[in-house]
């Protein structure tokens, strides 16, 4: 499970009783505890076999290590987004376009990597057969968290680039 990468997550635990008797015990044990969090997937792993070893490695850390969840085991359910992985070359005509374009007017050649997570241009790749990349300013580790900004200079040569990759890809002049 090394490729696999945690990202986000919520610790929450309960205990109604406490609650409803308006008793501040800060030592009781809740009743129930909900772990959130979500797990992203390489381009090259089947999301599936993913979530299935990772529901094998959390019941046998249960069974080898707990009495307790021995006889009360954790259950994991995969709700929200479950978006697949998908790749194109480095050599595709879009990644050219797009990183000739960011040269041009950036001045230099581009970081080419792929994007932890997932990302909806994997529906475009995988299912329209259309190769689709994800591009934006801002540093991609960056994306979608607490007080996500990006620069103004970043946002503008963004916008400088894929209006470049447009021209050059539609062959205007």
């Amino acid at each position: 499970m090394e490729n696999v990468t945690e990202t986000g997550g919520l610790l929450r635990g309960s205990n109604d009783v406490i609650r409803k008797n308006r008793v501040d015990k800060s030592s009781a044990y809740p009743e129930e505890c909900e772990l959130k969090g979500s797990m992203a997937v390489v381009s090259d792993e089947d999301p599936n076999i993913v979530k299935n070893d990772f529901e094998v490695f959390v019941q046998n850390y249960c069974q080898d290590n707990s009495s307790w969840l021995k006889e009360h085991p954790a259950k994991i359910l995969w709700e929200g987004y479950n978006g697949e992985p998908s790749q194109i070359p480095t050599d595709s005509p879009i990644v050219l376009s797009l990183s000739n374009a960011y040269e041009e007017i950036i001045g230099h050649k581009p970081m080419i990597k792929g994007r932890r997570g997932p990302a909806d241009n994997s529906y475009m790749t995988l299912y329209a057969k259309t190769p689709s990349i994800v591009f934006g300013p801002g540093i991609t580790d960056e994306i979608h968290i607490v007080n996500e900004s990006v620069k103004i200079r970043d946002y503008i040569d963004s916008i400088r680039i894929l209006a470049r990759t447009v021209i050059n890809w539609c062959e205007i002049s």
